[in-house]
């Protein structure tokens, strides 16, 4: 029959994968560059909406005060 396998070697395995465990938790956690610059993009393009949207809603307000005022057309 085999030799039993020495218990140092047994903790040696154990140990590696808790290692690679951890270093895929780690990746997994982390974004990835690609990742980052997709949010960066999103983030700046509903900024770029909320912009619009704020612009827009100004040039309403704009247009209701001249007409309150008579200076609109």
């Amino acid at each position: 029959m085999g030799a039993a396998p020495d218990a140092s070697d047994t903790d040696f395995r154990v140990q590696g994968v808790e290692r690679s465990d951890d270093r895929l938790r780690k990746r997994m956690e982390e974004p990835s560059e690609a990742t980052a610059s997709k949010e960066g993009a999103e983030r700046r393009k509903e900024a770029a909406v909320a912009e619009g949207a704020r612009t827009e809603k100004q040039e309403l307000l704009d247009e209701k005060r001249k007409r309150a005022k008579g200076t609109g057309p």
